[in-house]
């Protein structure tokens, strides 16, 4: 029987698994991905971190013997009768620990042994029985001899600077010292549990007789812990990623800021309506890394949320969907909770803020770098198949392949553009309830285009109700 695809598997372990159970059957099973999770990280994003790494390793059918392993019934409702997978490669990969089913509960959870609860309750009860018996031990101790006991001649001798006999001096003999200043008694013996304090010895007319007073330090209490709350604020990085709840894709994130828009007039290859080269001001944005597939959009057709095209189930799966028109692409991107890119949003998310001529750079297209027409392929290949030459925010197939819509309105004229540049948002180019009449951009170039029709700046438009077998789409939202 054929294996459940990748989407079936996504699918099925953010729907049957809760947050908590999904970190715990990664911490089981697959201790690498584990330690990957970050902070603030969601559900989707740890299924893609899992996936990503079964496929890398190609232990997908390891993955899915745990899984049938967890949720025997649901696996069953999914998935029906699977195939016999066994573990014995991941049970010999030092990075993916596996907790015997012994030790663990029916949740997943790792259980813990009753006897270290009982150990750890006594060590709680003999730290609480100590700081209360230290006073009682302390006072029961013998405490150093009181300087009352201290015979009133040697208190004299003190005072008029005397040695004492060599014959009487005892355990406890008292170091006298100048009698210009006030004199301490210092013991010799050292005490066993506390340090006496004793008062000065001041010289006068009248002998004075010493007194000790040992003071005994109180007990000291642990410190009371006060719990606090730490909530931390990440920060994203240019081609940071996400994934949609909606429908599994990779989002990249692209910061606000200023880019370089059009192509400079001394570019021979340019059309006029590629120039003048400007700077436009953006707000952040998600973008998808790759085109929306065949796959994909089935699903919303299959929902009734998109239109059927008639060209969405011919070749494979994980291709981009072609034959949309300009309103199938926008009712997906509306039904995934995101909206088409603007042409400025995408020519960012192409060509960075440095002004190249193409996403990877400034290098020459080849058939190392994308699909178009000197290939000679003929027909659209499955996303993601270029991920060494990305963008500068690391999204792919932005070049060739196929073209792509954008929400960005052209005008009413075939050969000359209503909203020309310098690009602006609010001049009415991003009305999105323009009429029918009104063509929309359309941008990246495709497998049947040759080299000139592949660079970042090119435009292109179609009517919205129109369709083409070179073009596609793929999805923007803000943040």
């Amino acid at each position: 029987m054929t294996s459940p695809s990748t989407v079936d598997i996504r699918k099925f372990l953010i729907e049957c698994f809760s947050d908590e159970e999904l970190t715990t059957f990664c911490f089981d099973y697959f201790r690498d991905v584990y330690e990957v999770f970050a902070s603030g990280m969601s559900k989707a994003e740890k299924v893609q971190r899992l996936i990503e790494r079964c496929i890398r390793r190609k232990e997908l059918p390891e993955l899915l013997g745990m899984l049938k392993r967890e949720r025997p019934g649901q696996y069953q409702q999914y998935f029906g009768a699977s195939l016999d997978i066994t573990t014995n490669k991941l049970a010999e990969h030092p990075a993916s620990v596996a907790v015997q089913p012994e030790t663990r509960d029916k949740t997943g959870r790792t259980r813990v042994s009753p006897w270290i609860w009982v150990t750890a309750c006594v060590v709680l009860l003999l730290l609480l029985a100590g700081i209360t018996l230290i006073p009682s031990i302390m006072q029961a101790m013998p405490p150093s001899t009181p300087m009352a006991a201290i015979p009133e001649k040697a208190v004299r001798a003190s005072l008029t600077s005397t040695p004492v006999p060599a014959a009487t001096a005892s355990a406890e003999t008292l170091i006298p010292t100048s009698t210009s200043i006030p004199q301490v008694l210092i013991p010799t013996t050292t005490p066993k549990v506390s340090m006496p304090t004793f008062t000065a010895v001041i010289p006068s007319s009248t002998p004075i007789r010493q007194t000790s007073t040992p003071t005994q330090a109180p007990p000291t209490l642990p410190p009371t812990l006060t719990p606090m709350s730490l909530t931390l604020t990440p920060t994203l990085a240019p081609g940071s990623t996400r994934i949609s709840e909606r429908d599994g894709v990779v989002m990249v994130y692209v910061p606000a800021g200023e880019f370089v828009m059009g192509s400079a007039d001394s570019d021979a290859e340019a059309e006029g309506d590629e120039k003048l080269q400007h700077k436009v001001t953006l707000n952040a944005f998600w973008i998808d890394r790759t085109e929306v597939t065949k796959e994909l959009y089935q699903r919303c057709v299959a929902v009734k949320k998109c239109a059927g095209v008639g060209l969405y189930d011919v070749g494979e799966q994980d291709q981009p969907v072609v034959g949309v028109r300009w309103l199938d692409a926008a009712s997906y991107c509306a039904w995934v909770d995101r909206r088409l890119p603007t042409e400025a949003e995408w020519e960012k998310a192409a060509r960075g803020t440095d002004g190249r001529k193409y996403p990877w750079g400034g290098e020459l297209p080849d058939c190392h770098k994308l699909n178009y027409n000197a290939c000679g392929i003929g027909h659209p290949v499955s996303v993601g198949s270029y991920t060494g030459f990305p963008s500068p925010y690391g999204v792919f197939d932005m070049a060739g392949n196929v073209w792509e819509w954008t929400s960005s309105l052209w005008g009413t004229n075939f050969l000359r553009p209503d909203f020309g540049y310098p690009y602006r948002s609010t001049d009415g180019r991003e009305n999105s309830a323009a009429p029918n009449s009104t063509w929309r951009v359309f941008r990246g170039g495709s497998y049947d285009d040759q080299e000139k029709f592949v660079r970042v700046t090119v435009r292109f438009r179609l009517e919205p109700d129109a369709s083409n077998l070179t073009l596609g789409f793929r999805c923007a939202r803000s943040p």
